[in-house]
């Protein structure tokens, strides 16, 4: 399952360099579900990074239960559109709470033939062991999907990658209830997938399975 998604993701990619795809707004967070916080910190799939930047002087808030005793909140903000920083608290119950710096840096705007490339940092002051990665994603207008294929600098398992697809019954209407975005990655260990519904005006629900145990929560975004 692991090879299949990563195959999947690297073909959906060239082809959309083939067919072309349109450029996303600037600041556009990536459309439907671009704006949900990764587990691992900042904006992303579920547990891995895009390569998309929240738009300028956006704010994202997200709350997760990921067991029946670790909760996970979050804090993202776009300083230029480009630029994100942010903060990761996991609350471990008995032992107590895990919080971490984050920043990414959009080096490339998504254009017709190319993706948009990000590099980041988790844990930015190292106290838990810091990380960086490198991030590329191509919305792919065939499919009508969000693709996206990055490695981090240290671990054994270092390449992730995601695919992300909406779903909307209303034209134009993929920010508006009751539009689902279908998630699907790998993030170097285990295959994750989730939904992440539209509710109300920039309120996401979001519920899935992640690292073998299922997750529930919200992300919230607003100027």
């Amino acid at each position: 399952m692991k090879k299949v998604l990563l195959i999947l993701a690297i073909l959906t990619m060239l082809t959309s360099t083939a067919f072309g795809g349109a450029a996303l707004p600037a600041g556009s967070g990536g459309g439907a579900g671009g704006d949900s916080t990764a587990r691992v910190g900042g904006t992303g799939a579920i547990n891995t990074p895009h390569a998309l930047a929240l738009g300028q002087g956006k704010f994202a808030f997200s709350y997760h239960d990921l067991t029946s005793d670790i909760t996970l909140s979050q804090a993202s903000f776009g300083v230029d559109g480009r630029l994100e920083i942010g903060l990761t608290s996991y609350n471990l119950g008995k032992t107590g709470e895990t919080t971490y710096g984050n920043v990414k840096y959009q080096l490339m705007k998504e254009t017709m033939a190319t993706p948009a490339i990000a590099v980041g940092m988790l844990d930015i002051t190292d106290k838990y062991g810091r990380n960086y990665y490198v991030a590329g994603t191509k919305t792919v207008p065939v499919l009508d999907a969000r693709v996206t294929l990055g490695t981090y600098g240290r671990g054994d398992n270092k390449v992730f990658g995601s695919i992300e697809k909406t779903f909307s019954v209303l034209p134009g209407g993929k920010n508006l209830f009751p539009a689902t975005t279908v998630k699907l990655e790998y993030d170097g260990e285990d295959t994750n997938y989730g939904l992440s519904l539209s509710t109300l005006p920039g309120l996401r629900i979001d519920a899935g399975s992640r690292n073998e145990h299922g997750y529930i929560g919200a992300t919230y975004t607003f100027n």
